[in-house]
């Protein structure tokens, strides 16, 4: 029960967060406009105030590429050494590290990659807020989890950036003391989110929603995860 312990808290707690979230911007679809409106001053957001927050969403784009990249080369050389025996010294643990990497490599590739941009934001068609006419655009602002016409690719539903950020967690929650990397985690997310909500390049419920479908990807990932090892052990012994 101990081992499963993180995974039914952080189950639970998406759970009950994404049901939440759907009560919000379901009831109150309009809460987007009103939280982006904080971000727009003077007829523009604040990304055009300050310049920095262009220069930092830049930077975490490069962190959120380099980590998993980190990860394949840490992969790689792993496979390498292992006609070294590296396995003997502690085969618990290293197993344990490549499922972490795996993770790392995995939740960018099938959450960012394929969840956030070919199926959400190529075919949901979600303005994002610096184009809609509430922020001198030109195009319908669309409530969240509703599919409309107003883009065509690309688009704000859900967040991309944030999915990538949020992805890593598949990785993280294979850690055995994942707390203080799941507070990194959510450092990174937190700063991703404010940079794209300062940018307009989102709306709240597009990087909430994001967090949420890349919880519950880490979630199915450590399914997985554990299945195949249990299956490699049976089958080694």
């Amino acid at each position: 029960m101990k081992k499963n312990s993180l995974f039914l808290r952080v189950f639970y707690l998406n759970l009950l967060f994404f049901i939440l979230n759907i009560f919000l911007f379901f009831t109150f679809p309009s809460f987007d406009i009103f939280f982006s409106g904080l971000f727009f001053i003077d007829g523009q957001f604040l990304d055009h105030h300050y310049l920095i927050i262009k220069t930092i969403r830049s930077v975490l784009k490069e962190i959120l590429i380099f980590i998993p990249l980190m990860a394949l080369i840490l992969l790689a050389i792993i496979s390498i050494n292992k006609a070294q025996n590296i396995r003997r010294n502690n085969k618990k643990s290293l197993r344990r590290l490549k499922i972490f990497l795996i993770g790392l490599i995995f939740g960018p590739i099938i959450g960012c990659g394929i969840i956030a941009n070919l199926y959400f934001k190529d075919t949901w068609g979600r303005a994002r807020p610096v184009q809609v006419e509430e922020f001198g655009g030109s195009k319908k602002f669309s409530p969240a989890m509703y599919k409309s016409d107003q883009c065509e690719k690309n688009c704000s539903w859900i967040g991309g950036e944030t999915s990538a950020a949020f992805s890593l967690f598949a990785g993280i929650i294979m850690m055995k003391r994942a707390h203080i990397f799941i507070f990194m985690n959510l450092i990174l997310g937190s700063l991703v989110i404010f940079c794209r909500l300062a940018m307009g390049g989102h709306f709240l419920s597009d990087n909430l929603f994001a967090i949420n479908f890349m919880i519950f990807l880490a979630l199915i990932y450590k399914i997985i995860a554990l299945k195949c090892v249990k299956r490699n052990l049976v089958s080694k012994s």
